[in-house]
C-alpha cells in the first residue's frame, strides 16, 4: 500500500499546482472584449470512516479519503500569476530558474474543461521540450473527471486518477499505477452518502492476467469497520476490525 500512497501524493502535488489557475483573479484578454468567466477547480469530497480508532487500516482509509479531498489544494507560486484568456482557452505560465511551467485550461462547448501542464526548459539536469506532464478532464458539473501523469519526456502513462459521482451521490475514486504503460496496481475508494464506504487495493501478480484483490477495508455509518487481506490465490490471509 505504500506505493499507492506515493503515487497519490504525486497526484495531489500535480493537481494542486494545476488547480491554482482556478483562483478568482482578473485575466488579461488580448481581444479587449469582456472575458468570459474562467473555469474554476472543483472540490472533490470523499468521506472516510468517522472514527478515532488508531487501527492502521482505519487510519489508511481516512488518509486516502483526505488525500482525495485535498485534490483542489492551491499552491502559492501560481497565485501571483496573471493568466491570459483567448476565446475558450486560459493560459498561465510560471518560470522558476531555467524551467517554464505552462498551465492551460480549455473549456468545451458542454462546459467541461481539459487542463494540461507543459514543461519547457531544464531542471535537475533534465531538459524538457514542451513536454505535457499532466492532463486533467473535469465535467461541467464537477462530478466526474480524471487526472493523468506521464512518464518523464514521454506520452506513456505513469499514473491515473478518476472519480465519478452516481445519481444517489455515491463518489467512487480510482488510482491506477502503471509500469512501462501496463497497469500494475489499483486502489478504489467508494464513499456513500450515509458515511459508509470501502477501500480496495489490487495488485498485479506473476502468472495472473487480471489484477488480484489484496486488501479490502470497509466501514459503517457509525465509523466502525473491518479489513481483510488476501493471498495471491484469492484466499483470505488475515482479518480484523475496529470500533
Amino acid at each position: 500500500m505504500k506505493k499507492y500512497i506515493a503515487y497519490f501524493v504525486s497526484f495531489v502535488v500535480a493537481a494542486s499546482t494545476l488547480f491554482i489557475v482556478g483562483c478568482d483573479k482578473e485575466e488579461n484578454n488580448p481581444s479587449g472584449n469582456s472575458a468570459p468567466k474562467k473555469p474554476t477547480a472543483p472540490q472533490v469530497t470523499v468521506s472516510g470512516p468517522n472514527t478515532t480508532s488508531n487501527d492502521p487500516y482505519a487510519l489508511t482509509a481516512k488518509s486516502y479519503a483526505q488525500m482525495f479531498s485535498n485534490i483542489a489544494m492551491q499552491f502559492a507560486p501560481m497565485q501571483s500569476q496573471t493568466g491570459t484568456q483567448n476565446g475558450n482557452v486560459w493560459v498561465f505560465e510560471y518560470t522558476a530558474g531555467t524551467l517554464t511551467i505552462k498551465y492551460s485550461a480549455t473549456e468545451n462547448s458542454d462546459g467541461s474543461v481539459l487542463w494540461t501542464i507543459t514543461l519547457n526548459g531544464t531542471e535537475d539536469q533534465v531538459t524538457y521540450n514542451n513536454w505535457k506532464a499532466f492532463e486533467a478532464f473535469i465535467s461541467a458539473d464537477g462530478k466526474n473527471g480524471y487526472w493523468k501523469v506521464f512518464v518523464t519526456n514521454s506520452t506513456t502513462l505513469e499514473g491515473e486518477y478518476t472519480w465519478s459521482t452516481a445519481a444517489n451521490g455515491t463518489v467512487t475514486g480510482t488510482i491506477i499505477a502503471y509500469t512501462n504503460g501496463v497497469e500494475t496496481e489499483r486502489a478504489v475508494i467508494i464513499a456513500n452518502t450515509d458515511g459508509s464506504g470501502e477501500l480496495n487495493f489490487y495488485q498485479k501478480v506473476s502468472g495472473v492476467t487480471n489484477l488480484v484483490l489484496k486488501t479490502k477495508i470497509t466501514w459503517q455509518t457509525n465509523g466502525s469497520g473491518t479489513w481483510t487481506t488476501y493471498k495471491n490465490d484469492g484466499s483470505v490471509e488475515a482479518t480484523g476490525s475496529w470500533t
